[in-house]
């Protein structure tokens, strides 16, 4: 319920935002998408529901596109801010929100899901995904690697199953440590 009334106010913040009585063609399903992703990267349904709304307000008004939202969110999401939004925890809201097979995401670590949801979900080209999370390539591998084992130690643990991403290719990772997630990951 509380996902519902989230991104049916983010709706209507878009709405008002763009001076439009009602979100265009498949508006609502575009803002959902963009909702999801910047849920997983946040973990936290108000934190989701800013970085929706600042990605909206940096769009041009009629220059608005699923794509162009979903990186305008993306963007907004992995930004650092100081309004207070990002208060609270909300992990609990935001994995019930999810579909079961991306919930397992939220328990990565947050360096670690960033990297997983921008390159892997998200098919960010490799380059360009070091550049944003301000890291080299070689130490975004390394951490795309340590999720995917975490990720498979979670789907061990709680018994969920994860989706296969459908689009773009992940790097390659080395065979699982006994351990997935080092001191440093947590």
């Amino acid at each position: 319920m509380a996902a519902v009334a989230s991104m049916m106010r983010t709706d209507m913040r878009y709405c008002q935002i763009h001076g439009q009585a009602k979100m265009p063609g498949a508006g609502s399903q575009m803002v959902g998408r963009a909702f999801t992703t910047a849920l997983l990267l946040t973990a936290n349904v108000a934190q989701a529901e800013a970085a929706v709304l600042d990605g909206i307000r940096t769009l041009e008004s009629g220059d608005v596109s699923d794509e162009k939202l979903s990186v305008a969110a993306m963007m907004a999401a992995i930004a650092p801010r100081n309004d207070g939004v990002w208060q609270g925890n909300g992990f609990e809201d935001a994995s019930s929100i999810l579909p079961p097979e991306l919930a397992p995401v939220l328990k990565l670590p947050l360096n670690l899901r960033k990297c997983f949801v921008l390159r892997v979900l998200m098919s960010t080209p490799r380059e360009r995904c070091a550049g944003l999370l301000h890291l080299d390539v070689n130490e975004l591998d390394q951490n795309i690697c340590l999720a995917a084992q975490a990720l498979a130690l979670i789907v061990k643990v709680t018994g969920r199953k994860l989706s296969a991403p459908t689009k773009g290719k992940g790097p390659r990772c080395s065979e699982p440590e006994s351990n997935p997630l080092p001191a440093h990951a947590n």
